[in-house]
């Protein structure tokens, strides 16, 4: 039979919490501490004052994002979830009062956090807000693992991933430097799902994929320069 969200955070947190118990085993990363995000995604530097594009925001700017992102999306159901797997990760029970028509969702989410942390996952952050200094961009991370071996990112979807999440997660994998244990880091995506059906994970750690920090950083020169050199 399905497991209960209440079911899910407790076997999640379960595995979870002992680990938490040394703090060198949890939230290595944490928010740049002068990097602020209002809810349109739009980041701002205190108190320098200087707003770094986002990485959302970059994609949307160049055409590889719908412009919807910042209202559909993040005012509905993304939001929503997005909250409640991070509130989880964080070892904080699931909000009582959420919309019904999202309990698959959250299930499905929730159910693969606690598999995760049952093959050993370590939580090495939560919703991370960092400032890439050189390259000047900003970004959230949604999740970073320890888990068999590697630092993974992982970017909760609540659906199918778009085919330039692979782009944004390069981008959030520049952003946070080196790995803590000097391995390369792996990316991937994982797509919740409505029904509460076991959550998709979906990797982007191919040859292929070797390139797309480059591909996002002349994603984020033709986004400045349609700023200062494009059409009114």
């Amino acid at each position: 039979s399905a497991s209960s969200p209440k079911d899910s955070w407790q076997r999640a947190a379960g595995t979870r919490l002992p680990a938490a118990l040394g703090p060198e085993n949890m939230f290595h990363y944490t928010d740049a501490p002068d990097l602020k995000r209002d809810d349109q995604h739009k980041y701002s530097l205190i108190p320098s004052n200087e707003n770094p594009l986002g990485v959302t925001e970059v994609m949307v700017d160049v055409g590889l994002e719908s412009d919807d992102y910042f209202t559909e999306t993040d005012s509905s159901r993304g939001i929503a979830i997005h909250a409640e797997l991070a509130n989880a990760a964080r070892g904080i029970a699931p909000f009582p009062f959420l919309d019904p028509d999202l309990y698959g969702w959250r299930q499905s989410g929730l159910d693969k956090l606690a598999e995760l942390l049952a093959d050993g996952a370590v939580i090495l952050g939560v919703e991370v807000m960092a400032y890439h200094p050189l390259y000047r961009f900003a970004g959230t991370v949604d999740l970073i693992v320890l888990w068999r071996g590697y630092e993974w990112i992982l970017d909760w979807k609540s659906g199918k991933a778009s085919k330039v999440t692979r782009f944004k997660l390069a981008a959030y994998d520049m952003i946070l430097g080196p790995a803590k244990n000097g391995k390369q880091r792996k990316r991937a995506a994982i797509e919740v799902q409505e029904d509460g059906s076991r959550a998709k994970l979906i990797e982007y750690n191919t040859p292929d994929h070797f390139h797309d920090g480059n591909r996002f950083l002349s994603y984020l020169n033709t986004s400045r320069d349609r700023k200062t050199y494009g059409a009114k």
